[in-house]
């Protein structure tokens, strides 16, 4: 998780706080719980997570505070509308988005984990793609979080997600493609004021073109870090990205195609979201140059 520069969002504070407490509350009660786990061996962790809590609550800065709350709200909107709302596909795509454990978010970078069952093969394996969600449209922030992404690929090295938990495996996820995903608050702010209504809210996040975004984002993400894999013969990191790339591509040209005919499409004007896109470009650019 990520912050942008304070931007002029303070006639939205109280809505912003209200919503925030809801949905803080609704994240944590669904997140993989570590006491679910080895208590032995998950001590440590524990007390990381205690500490690191402690450290965010001492934040004196009120405008790092107010972007942190919309940026819990973004995971949070990820996490429920991803597959609530269908952004991320209905149940024929069978995709469920999991809250994972507060050490995992706070220390792997996985605030969201979007899990697509299992993976075809002899070897039954969760299906994990992990999202980094941030509300900064900083290039330089952007592009460092793209270059973490990058060398872990380079030397055949994916995410961690060290407590995973459902119906059919306990244990780590290892070798968990991780992506971005970027809105800046003023998208963040339009979406609070959905989730604040009393009744319609719902239907208007199922439309709301925010999704494309998302779906775009994560598309281009895919296609980039397979193609980097397979320049460094990662093959294995590069399956993974294309397996979610061949699953998700459906469905967004399937969401643009409906869109389009009710003449409703419309994406664009988040200067977060172009930010990125500008940052993979860049990225796209020198991978080409590599011979």
């Amino acid at each position: 998780m990520s912050l942008e520069a304070p931007i002029n969002r303070f006639e939205h504070r109280e809505m912003i706080d209200r919503v925030h407490k809801g949905v803080k509350e609704k994240f944590d009660q669904d997140r993989i719980n570590l006491e679910h786990f080895d208590l032995n061996s998950v001590t440590a962790d524990l007390a990381y997570v205690k500490r690191m809590e402690e450290e965010f609550k001492i934040e004196t800065d009120q405008a790092l505070a107010e972007s942190k709350k919309l940026a819990d709200i973004l995971e949070f909107l990820i996490y429920f509308h991803g597959e609530q709302s269908s952004w991320l596909g209905g149940e024929d795509e069978g995709v469920e988005t999991i809250a994972p454990s507060r050490f995992d978010d706070i220390k792997n970078g996985v605030d969201v984990l979007v899990d697509f069952g299992e993976e075809e093969g002899s070897l039954p394996q969760v299906a994990g793609l992990g999202v980094d969600a941030t509300t900064s449209n900083n290039p330089d922030l952007l592009f460092g979080k793209l270059i973490n992404i990058k060398k872990g690929i380079e030397i055949g090295e994916a995410t961690e997600v060290k407590y995973f938990e459902d119906s059919n495996f306990k244990g780590s996820l290892k070798m968990v493609p991780r992506i971005i995903v970027s809105a800046d608050q003023a998208t963040v702010i339009r979406l609070v004021k959905f989730l604040d209504q009393e009744s319609g809210g719902n239907q208007a996040l199922a439309e709301d073109k925010f999704q494309y975004q998302l779906l775009d984002q994560i598309l281009r993400q895919c296609d980039l870090f397979a193609k980097l894999a397979d320049k460094h013969e990662q093959s294995e990191i590069a399956r993974k990205y294309r397996f979610f790339a061949n699953r998700l591509r459906p469905v967004f040209e399937q969401k643009m195609k409906e869109a389009q005919e009710k003449g409703i499409f419309e994406v664009g004007g988040d200067s977060a979201h172009e930010s990125l896109l500008a940052e993979l470009a860049v990225m796209d650019r020198e991978l080409d140059k590599v011979e």
